[in-house]
């Protein structure tokens, strides 16, 4: 766990991010596994069947890491591993629940990029769109992130 700060000094922006990010990375957090985010737009994760069905997409797409030797997505297929080993044991719902931070990460950043379009279009007025309306809907998608108080991902923990 982080440790407390005894000074009360303020710090930039950029230092409050990196030491979340370093936080993050010490437990081993990831948003997402998988080489892009298609698993996650192409299956639902209503039901069981839909949820193994993207286990074995995201599985195929980390197949090729013995190869390439890629960091990034050595971690993800142990994380896939893990994840799969709580499948192994039957431990379904708990299964299901480290799936559903990953989607939950992925569906919000894909909002996101959705947003980021919509802004850029209604800068440009290319649409009907106001800036100042796709701002405001990018405000309240960050703002419902903060106030839900969890980081989805995989493992889901509290906000810190």
């Amino acid at each position: 766990p982080m440790q407390p700060v005894k000074s009360m000094q303020a710090r930039s922006l950029d230092d409050l991010h990196e030491i979340q990010s370093s936080e993050y990375t010490s437990r081993s957090w990831r948003p997402f596994i998988g080489k892009d985010l298609s698993a996650y737009m192409q299956y639902p994760w209503s039901n069981l069947n839909s949820l193994r069905d993207c286990s074995k997409h995201v599985e195929s797409s980390l197949s090729f890491v013995s190869e390439t030797g890629n960091e990034s997505k050595t971690m993800d297929l142990q994380i896939w591993r893990d994840i799969e080993s709580i499948f192994e044991q039957g431990e379904y719902t708990s299964w299901a629940n480290a799936w559903a931070g990953m989607f939950v990460t992925a569906l919000r950043t894909m909002r996101m990029k959705a947003l980021r379009v919509a802004r850029y279009l209604a800068k440009k007025k290319l649409g009907k769109m106001h800036p100042s309306e796709v701002s405001e809907d990018i405000g309240t998608a960050l703002y419902g992130d903060l106030m839900a108080s969890t980081v989805y991902g995989f493992p889901m923990q509290h906000m810190s």
